[in-house]
């Protein structure tokens, strides 16, 4: 590689501090694959949770009590809205009553004449049904609740997902002090993870198994598996550039410097390599026409001029911005289209500027030029 050659015998100094970087971060990278690398969701081989499935999973976290008769989890849901939302502040936790699709309300729960909470479950984007919310709030005041004791948790997968206007079926204003939408990317998840994991008796083992399980469902679903792997890496390469967290505006521009320095080597590297690629299919067309020249090579194209009858054909492969051109070579004064038989043979190209024929492949790759190369040269010492 006498690219990375000369990066260090033209005195820049920054090439070894980026390469000795890279060798950190890829050593740093394999010790974080290996902490994250036996990862096994039940819930996911068992062919993944409907929206059924993450009601009775989040109402059987929710009916935990402990041995003194208290109800921890759901006490930790409630304190969370409180905190959060400012909302829900007179619900006291005592002897909750749990159904499950009673009335079609996928999760409630309930102390009679003090407080009922609905919650519906739209994590998988179940379309509204109509007046469904109003319908809902209707039942539970069929069995004897007031319309203030009545509390509404909508379960969005996202913030992005709101009930409409049409399913609260009038209840709207009046529920405005006693609603939140819950999110499960935004708050189920760091509910489970920051509220209830960490209080969970070391004992309950299968309780603890459960939520772990859980959590990385809804991280799977999020794509979110990969953060933490990913904020440790994040530091890492803080404490390597000392990055401070108080100087954000140095911070964007020293990241932007090495950004520039990476990207440059990358480039370089990747110039160097085309080279030899390009060696490789020069040495490979020569088998096929041995008459065949490289001309000087550039930074980005092959080029090869090609006996052709009583003329020369100039051929250029550019990989960047994928194209095959084929002209007459230039150095011939006073000849510039190229022969009207020999452009008739070159099925899969179109007329261009400069008495050039262009072809740009379908699909990227450098397989993909080397063939639309390949081709060309054959078509061209048919005649």
């Amino acid at each position: 590689m006498a690219e990375i050659k000369d990066i260090f015998d033209n005195d820049n100094l920054v090439a070894p501090e980026i390469l000795l970087l890279i060798q950190s971060l890829a050593n740093r990278y394999r010790e974080e694959e290996e902490k994250y690398s036996y990862q096994i969701n039940l819930i996911d081989i068992l062919g993944g949770a409907n929206e059924n499935a993450h009601s009775r999973i989040l109402l059987h976290f929710l009916q935990q009590k402990t041995g003194a008769g208290k109800f921890e989890v759901l006490e930790s849901l409630i304190r969370y809205i409180q905190e959060k939302y400012n909302s829900f502040w007179n619900i006291l936790v005592e002897t909750p009553d749990f159904e499950y699709q009673k009335k079609n309300i996928d999760l409630r729960v309930s102390e009679a004449r003090k407080y009922s909470i609905i919650l519906e479950n739209k994590v998988h984007n179940a379309p509204e049904m109509d007046e469904q919310l109003g319908r809902y709030i209707e039942n539970t005041l069929d069995d004897g609740f007031n319309e203030d004791q009545i509390y509404i948790i909508y379960l969005s997968p996202t913030f992005d997902m709101t009930p409409s206007n049409q399913t609260w079926g009038g209840y709207k204003e009046s529920f405005k002090e006693r609603f939140v939408n819950f999110s499960f990317r935004d708050d189920v998840l760091p509910w489970l993870n920051d509220w209830v994991l960490p209080n969970v008796n070391q004992k309950d083992t299968l309780l603890s198994s459960a939520l772990v399980q859980y959590i990385d469902l809804l991280n799977g679903m999020f794509n979110l598996r990969n953060n933490k792997k990913y904020m440790e890496l994040h530091e890492f390469l803080k404490n390597e550039w000392g990055l401070k967290d108080d100087d954000p505006q140095n911070n964007i521009a020293e990241l932007l410097k090495k950004q520039t320095e990476i990207n440059n080597l990358f480039e370089t590297l990747k110039n160097s390599f085309e080279k030899e690629l390009f060696q490789i299919w020069v040495t490979k067309i020569k088998e096929i026409c041995p008459d065949c020249q490289q001309l000087e090579p550039t930074k980005m194209a092959l080029e090869l001029k090609i006996p052709v009858k009583d003329t020369t054909v100039r051929v250029s492969v550019d990989y960047n911005d994928q194209y095959c051109n084929v002209d007459r070579w230039h150095l011939e004064e006073g000849k510039q289209d190229l022969p009207h038989d020999i452009a008739e043979k070159l099925k899969r190209f179109s007329p261009s500027y400069g008495g050039q024929y262009f072809a740009r492949p379908k699909t990227r790759g450098y397989d993909v030029m080397y063939d639309l190369l390949s081709e060309t040269v054959q078509t061209l010492i048919e005649f």
